[in-house]
């Protein structure tokens, strides 16, 4: 009898752990993120990729750098980046540099800047005065950033974070 009761409650375990899975309660942890990516692909004039070009980013606030080179498909990525304003150069042999300034990096989200560079005798200055959109195009799901303007600003009583969570789409 007992053998039998123990034997059931691991399968009413088992049962339980696939269909918290199945229901997506595993991506649950994967959500809460404290810092953002920059992405991209480098690319010249006629839209041929780069490899091997050299990637530069540099935090405006603390002035802190990372470097990264481009791979065979002429793409880079920034992970693990604290949410703030970056500027971004690449370089490449036979190219002309490429800079992107106010490259604003969120929380949860990766930032694309396609890179195209000019020949070596070509100059062109971007600049980006604009902020980030709000809506987000590279992706259908729900979501949405919390910020410290919307804590400060929003009238929440009690400013508890769980309140804040709950006004996300698609909480229940």
């Amino acid at each position: 009898m007992t053998k039998n009761l123990f034997s059931s409650s691991i399968r009413f375990f088992m049962l339980a752990v696939f269909c918290l899975g199945a229901l997506g309660a595993g991506q649950i942890f994967g959500q809460s993120s404290v810092t953002g990516a920059i992405r991209g692909t480098v690319t010249d004039a006629q839209g041929a990729i780069v490899p091997n070009a050299a990637v530069t980013i540099t935090n405006t606030g603390t002035n802190q750098t990372q470097d990264v080179t481009t791979d065979g498909d002429g793409g880079y990525r920034f992970s693990n980046l604290q949410p703030g304003v970056y500027s971004l150069k690449a370089t490449a042999s036979g190219f002309a540099a490429f800079t992107q300034e106010r490259v604003v990096v969120e929380v949860g989200r990766v930032t694309p800047i396609e890179v195209q560079l000019g020949l070596t005798g070509q100059t062109a200055n971007v600049e980006v005065t604009a902020e980030a959109p709000v809506i987000n195009t590279n992706d259908n799901a729900n979501s949405i950033n919390i910020n410290q303007t919307s804590i400060n600003e929003l009238p929440i009583n009690g400013r508890r974070w769980s309140n804040f969570a709950l006004l996300t789409p698609g909480t229940v």
